[in-house]
């Protein structure tokens, strides 16, 4: 599940109606909850907003190691906060100071980071997902296999989490963190914290979840709630294509330069599975630029933001030439674009476009 519909939200005139409406959706994840029959959540791809809300109501989480798959609260982002049990439901799991990370940020959690910080209990091959989550919710009703427990947490986040000194200090350093990063302009980081405050206050019952719809409902209605779902509509539609089917596809990408914005340009188009040929004057040119990209590649493998085979293979995508290399002028007969990223030299410019125009095809 990606999430709730933004735009249903603002097309609704009186923001209050909003109010009963969450409710009801509530109500309905409540009533699951109370039949005792264990609820799986299999997530392969985008889980944000409303759909990580439904998520955390479940007894179980499991996500695949897809590169589509993260999760995410990213409410703040367009002036509102999570207002189906999000900012209730979030804080027992993985802890305050993660919670409110992730609410405050609005930042996407990928699948290793997840399951490390508790989000998730499991991640899978996609392949592997409906068989593991069926097994899951048959091991849940059997009893050998325990429902989603909280990690465990350290002797330092147990101070600064659970007691009214450490707590204290954390309320002080997250309000002024926002307000550092808000000057005070948005109203939304402060509701999620009076809303995660309330629950701390009212963990019993269901006013904590009252008091987060009708905070809610106030944020919807606000001016900078407009304007920051405005500026994500845009955002959208400019990524959306409309100039219909391509006449020549795309596949081989030829960029002329392995500089800076070169590699970055060779680095950005291998990452979405196009064939790159990187060229420059020389070997040692070549070699810089397929260093730089690499580095690249190597920070991200280690921060597990990409794994070890989609390295390997974004690095398969890349063939570095020269004006030296025999299969050059062949390898360029292939090339479907071609992107000029070479020194700003007027003269040089035109010198590689009449090169390119020699060895290309028509199209």
């Amino acid at each position: 599940i990606a999430g709730a519909d933004i735009f249903d939200i603002q097309s609704v005139e009186n923001k209050q109606d909003l109010v009963p409406f969450i409710e009801e959706w509530l109500n309905f994840f409540q009533h699951m909850k109370s039949k005792d029959i264990p609820m799986v959540c299999a997530i392969n791809g985008p889980a944000l907003g409303g759909g990580l809300e439904w998520a955390l109501w479940c007894d179980y989480r499991i996500c695949t190691d897809s590169p589509t798959t993260k999760l995410g609260l990213p409410e703040v982002k367009l002036g509102l906060l999570p207002g189906f049990g999000g900012t209730q439901n979030l804080f027992p799991l993985v802890g305050l100071q993660g919670a409110m990370d992730m609410m405050l940020t609005g930042k996407d959690i990928r699948a290793p980071k997840a399951k490390k910080m508790g989000l998730v209990d499991q991640v899978v091959a996609p392949a592997s997902l409906e068989k593991v989550a069926v097994d899951t919710a048959l091991g849940l009703a059997e009893g050998t296999i325990k429902k989603s427990t909280p990690k465990k947490k350290s002797l330092m986040n147990r101070f600064i989490e659970d007691t009214p000194i450490g707590r204290n200090m954390m309320w002080k350093k997250v309000e002024e963190m926002v307000q550092k990063n808000t000057n005070g302009n948005y109203p939304a980081p402060n509701a999620i914290i009076s809303c995660v405050k309330y629950g701390l206050e009212h963990p019993s019952g269901n006013d904590k979840y009252r008091f987060e719809r009708e905070e809610f409902a106030k944020l919807a209605a606000t001016s900078e709630s407009e304007a920051l779902i405005g500026i994500f509509d845009g955002m959208t539609q400019m990524k959306k294509n409309t100039f219909g089917e391509l006449a020549h596809p795309v596949s081989t990408v030829a960029v002329m330069g392995a500089g800076l914005m070169g590699a970055g340009i060779a680095q950005v188009s291998a990452e979405k599975g196009y064939r790159v040929l990187l060229k420059d004057r020389d070997d040692a040119a070549i070699g810089r630029g397929e260093s730089y990209i690499n580095d690249n590649w190597g920070k991200k493998v280690k921060r597990r933001r990409m794994t070890q085979y989609q390295y390997n293979k974004n690095s398969s995508n890349v063939v570095g030439l020269t004006d030296d290399s025999v299969s050059y002028e062949k390898h360029f007969g292939n090339a479907d674009m071609v992107i000029e990223a070479v020194f700003e030299d007027i003269d040089l410019k035109r010198r590689i476009v009449k090169q390119v125009e020699e060895v290309t095809p028509e199209h």
